[in-house]
């Protein structure tokens, strides 16, 4: 499964353009950033790790032309772990960065316990008050693309 072809292929879902996959020394850099403006208060040195270490992180353009990113998690069956990743992700990128940002999952199936956090409306996994939900995206087998 490559997480790039699986990141570009979600924004290009979204509607986004200019989309690139950021690397851990820039996930690094706005985690850096973030510690130093005092937006990380309160976040654990163990939930820090996990964000820089996502499984796909996307910097886009939305079709209204503003910056937003793209906070993704795949596995072969998405659970409530990738879920919740996705989703703390979304919200960490909101705050360190004050954008708009989407919680993604992406996977072949999906445990039935996260069915209530999902969903297949992209609006959906971006909420104003914070990301409460993830956007699924379906993979039509491990290592292909989306349909």
């Amino acid at each position: 499964m490559n997480a790039e072809k699986v990141g570009m292929a979600l924004a290009f879902e979204m509607g986004m353009r200019e989309a690139r996959l950021l690397t851990f020394e820039k996930i690094r850099a706005i985690a850096d950033q973030a510690i130093r403006a005092g937006k990380a208060e309160g976040i654990a040195r163990n939930d820090m790790r996990s964000f820089c270490m996502s499984d796909m992180l996307i910097e886009a353009t939305s079709e209204r032309g503003e910056v937003c990113y793209i906070a993704g998690e795949v596995s072969y069956t998405v659970d409530e772990r990738d879920t919740g990743r996705a989703i703390r992700n979304a919200g960490y990128l909101r705050r360190f960065l004050g954008c708009r940002a989407y919680a993604v999952t992406a996977g072949v199936f999906y445990d039935d316990r996260v069915a209530d956090l999902l969903t297949e409306e992209w609006e959906q996994s971006c909420g104003s008050a914070g990301v409460e939900k993830a956007l699924w995206f379906q993979l039509d087998d491990w290592g292909a693309g989306a349909h």
